[in-house]
């Protein structure tokens, strides 16, 4: 069945190639029309840059805890924190406390312009609604801080006769100060109280009221500017906002599109140089190696296009897919041209195009279609980062196939007949002054179109081959002689082996996770303040939200139940405090009103409660009824404030389950915690099963297209080669000390599909040797599979290893990108490539040549012959 399928590919490609020879300008301008509208799709390109909504599982528990806490009790507005270290050591003195002022009357005061339209802070920020009425705000933005204490006046605070530290002292009494001071200094008193004598630094808050219109808009200035808004010599600032993640991760895309210009100008070069004779004007193919650049660039246009029409957002990790792509689709072009070079001359051009797009055009396709079926198998992941970039590529990877075999093909053709007029490759116009019919081909050209009389058509012997380039031949006198000579087969083996073993297990010691500083852009303002945070702090912090669902608080044994749920998460020890809640302070309002237990249902006032200034930030917490009457809330939530401990992010997970056995132990078993480090914990929780599923999904998919192209055993043994890089890369993070996050995940999927191309190359060139060899044999001659691979190597081996560097330069240049995450992501490409190119070049001809079934022609009596 593969032979006939075989056959019937290279029967249409070579009629397909026919017919683009004889009308290539037809062919090209339709091709490019078509193109050009799959890119008009680009104008809904939407980018995606929110975290929470790209790098975490949609099916996990947090996840759906976080999408019912904001359908439930609505979306939270953004926040700006800004961090204050004093240079004395005490941010508690007069003149640290003054800067700190003056930080937030510039905050309060701030307006910029925005699209045409000025935005103020007092627009933004958050305040106290009067209840029921929407239209309603306070007179002043809500942002608690110990400020207060001076009414946020910096007169207030030089005018004061009490001293700072008393001031302090007395609110640690009612307020743990640590929850916004770190570090704080005590003098224990003799009364058992405690007085506040210093702290290293503080963080200020800035609530604001929602996450778009002005309170998004706000944000860039107030960054831009708060550090300038105080005296660095008193006080070092660090501050970031919500929006912050957002807008830097998106700063490393636009802030490195120079240095993928870079990479793209070097890679055409590269290739301009390589397709022809660079030393020849028009033996030189410098502007078809151009062109191959804008067939690229039509394939990511189309495959973005595609994808943005369809509704993909655009995670930022896709902006590296054009040099990716760029590096995939020149081996495409190598293979092809290198194909049609070794053609013979004398042959009219359409029949050495449809030769040469025969033997090419198979190997293309199935090594396209590896690349295509590993991403689409990521595409029904759940974690949407993943799902996108694999979409996005994907697309681009299926664009990319046609536009090889049609707008590409026909520049080549187009080239040719400027080749044989003897015109300048960079100018078509001009007739080159040294051109002659007979100048030899290029160095690496494999002319094997006129092979010399033997007694077959089609041999499978190296030494057959005629004008070989010095490449070639050192691979048919020294490499492939020697990898297949058994003592030294046996020993490569074993080294491929071991390093596999080696690999697998280094698996237990690979450490997990997502740093959110590896996202950013090495000189983000961001990577400080989350420093100090963990610095001076211990640790970042994070305010948990306990949720309890259908309760009803007009029975005491629920609220009692609440109280110890309440108690019993501050009795963590990873919980720091927990800020004033809904229940206590109602009831503490009833008492300050005289109201008794026996003048009606608890919950009758609870409308009147949520009304008074002071009392409305509760309102957040409580679902209430439909009419608003607040008398039956459906669902209610209280905060704590946790330390989220070592920094590993799997830890929350504990903390949740913890946080969630007191629910469960106090009978409020539909209720839970939820926190924004808990989403990200759960990339990490699930990034081992999500990188093993799809990893075996994407290598059962392309066994099955091997096994449609190929016999058995070349489609086993190119299976096990793609099966031990990815393995080997598993090793590879431990050994570099990398982690296992969304970012290696995309390169160990990608590994599967990139990998493949360099041992499909060399496998189809081996099949078609020996399959060709064994049908034209004498009756009852052998065909060496050993000779097979020795013609392969020699015929293929210099493309896959020109098409493994081009990727690697493609990539090149992402080294020097401004963010770990894009760093990361040319260490494992180069790796891949290394590893395809060493199990393409080295492990897989020793397998074919001993692991594969011998074959011998025909005897005279009929015995049908075995074919690999």
């Amino acid at each position: 069945m593969q032979q006939r399928l075989q056959h019937a590919l290279a029967s249409s490609f070579a009629r397909w190639g026919r017919l683009v020879a004889r009308h290539p300008l037809r062919v090209l301008f339709i091709s490019l029309a078509v193109y050009l509208a799959l890119c008009v799709g680009l104008l809904r390109l939407t980018p995606e840059n929110r975290g929470a909504y790209l790098w975490v599982p949609t099916d996990s528990k947090s996840y759906q805890d976080w999408r019912y806490v904001e359908d439930n009790f609505g979306v939270e507005g953004h926040n700006m924190l800004l961090y204050a270290r004093a240079k004395s050591g005490n941010i508690f003195d007069l003149e640290s406390v003054s800067e700190l002022l003056k930080a937030h009357e510039y905050t309060m005061n701030l307006q910029t312009e925005v699209r045409g339209k000025v935005v103020r802070f007092k627009d933004a920020c958050r305040r106290l609604a009067e209840y029921d009425d929407d239209d309603y705000e306070g007179e002043e933005c809500y942002a608690p801080s110990f400020l207060s204490l001076w009414n946020y006046e910096l007169n207030s605070l030089i005018g004061s006769k009490v001293p700072i530290l008393d001031k302090l002292s007395a609110l640690h009494v009612a307020t743990d100060i640590e929850t916004f001071a770190a570090n704080v200094v005590f003098e224990e008193r003799k009364d058992g109280s405690k007085r506040v004598l210093s702290a290293e630094a503080v963080v200020l808050v800035f609530p604001l009221r929602s996450t778009d219109g002005a309170s998004y808009d706000i944000q860039p200035a107030w960054n831009a500017g708060i550090a300038g808004a105080v005296d660095s010599e008193v006080v070092e600032v660090f501050h970031l906002s919500t929006r912050s993640f957002d807008d830097e991760v998106g700063r490393v895309v636009t802030g490195d599109i120079p240095l993928f210009a870079v990479g793209m100008g070097i890679i055409t070069l590269f290739i301009a140089l390589t397709l022809g004779a660079p030393t020849s004007l028009h033996r030189s193919r410098v502007l078809l190696g151009v062109m191959a650049i804008v067939n690229v660039l039509l394939a990511v246009g189309g495959g973005f296009g595609i994808a943005s029409a369809i509704g993909v957002r655009f995670a930022s990790i896709a902006a590296l897919l054009p040099l990716i792509l760029l590096g995939v689709q020149v081996d495409s072009v190598i293979i092809l041209v290198d194909n049609l070079d070794a053609q013979s001359d004398a042959e009219p051009l359409d029949e050495r195009i449809g030769k040469s797009l025969s033997k090419s055009g198979p190997a293309i396709l199935v090594t396209a279609l590896t690349t295509i079926s590993a991403f689409a198998t990521s595409t029904t992941t759940t974690m949407p980062a993943i799902a996108m970039f694999a979409s996005f590529a994907a697309l681009s990877f299926t664009v990319a196939l046609p536009v090889v075999f049609t707008f590409f093909l026909a520049l080549l053709v187009l080239d040719e007949r400027r080749l044989k007029a003897g015109r300048i490759s960079f100018a078509p116009c001009v007739r080159a002054h040294d051109a002659r019919a007979d100048e030899p081909a290029p160095a690496d050209a494999v002319p094997g179109g006129a092979l010399p009389a033997t007694k077959r058509a089609r041999s499978n012997k190296a030494s057959d081959l005629r004008n070989i380039g010095r490449i070639q031949r050192f691979i048919r006198d020294v490499y492939a002689p020697t990898l297949l000579s058994p003592p030294v087969s046996a020993l490569v083996v074993l080294a491929f082996v071991a390093l596999v073993v080696l690999s697998a297990l280094s698996v237990p010691f690979i450490k997990v996770g997502l740093p959110t500083e590896d996202v950013l852009p090495d000189d983000s303002y961001v990577i400080p303040a989350l420093g100090i945070e963990k610095a001076a702090f211990g640790s970042a912090r994070a305010s948990a939200q306990i949720v309890l669902r259908g309760e009803n608080y007009d029975n005491e044994r629920t609220r009692d139940a609440y109280r110890r749920t309440r108690r019993g998460v501050l009795d963590l020890d990873f919980v720091k405090a927990a800020p004033p809640d809904w229940l206590n302070q109602y009831e503490r309002w009833r008492e300050s009103e005289g109201i008794e237990l026996a003048d009606g249902p608890f919950l009758a006032r609870l409308h009147d409660f949520l009304g008074e200034i002071g009392s409305t930030i509760f309102q957040d917490d409580l679902v209430c009824d439909r009419d608003n009457s607040c008398k039956h809330p459906s669902d209610s939530r209280f905060n704590a404030l946790l330390f989220t401990g070592t920094g590993d992010q799997i830890e929350q997970i504990g903390f949740r389950t913890r946080l969630e056995a007191v629910l469960q132990r106090e009978g409020f078993d539909t209720g839970f915690a939820f926190a924004g480090s808990f989403l990200n914990a759960e990339s990490d929780v699930a990034i081992w099963t999500l990188t093993w599923t799809n990893m075996v999904y994407a290598l059962a998919v392309i066994f099955g297209i091997m096994l449609l192209f190929n016999p058995l055993p070349i489609a086993v043994w190119i299976t096990v080669c793609v099966a031990f890089i990815d393995l080997d890369l598993l090793g590879v993070l431990w050994a570099v000390d990398l982690k296992l996050n969304a970012v290696s995940y995309v390169n160990l999927v990608m590994a599967v599909g990139l990998s493949v191309d360099y041992s499909v190359h060399l496998a189809h060139a081996f099949h078609e040797s020996h399959a060709g060899a064994l049908a034209d044999a004498a009756p009852g001659e052998v065909v060496s599979t050993r000779d097979s691979a020795v013609y392969a190597l020699t015929t293929m081996g210099a493309s896959v290893i020109k098409g493994g560097f081009t990727t690697v330069l493609g990539v090149l240049v992402v080294a020097f990108a401004s963010s770990v995450a894009f760093r990361t992501f040319f260490t494992l490409i180069s790796f891949t490539v290394l590893l395809g190119l060493l199990h393409g070049m080295v492990l897989l001809p020793i397998l074919l040549t001993y692991c594969s079934v011998r074959g011998s022609a025909p005897r005279i009596d009929g015995v049908v012959k075995v074919s690999v």
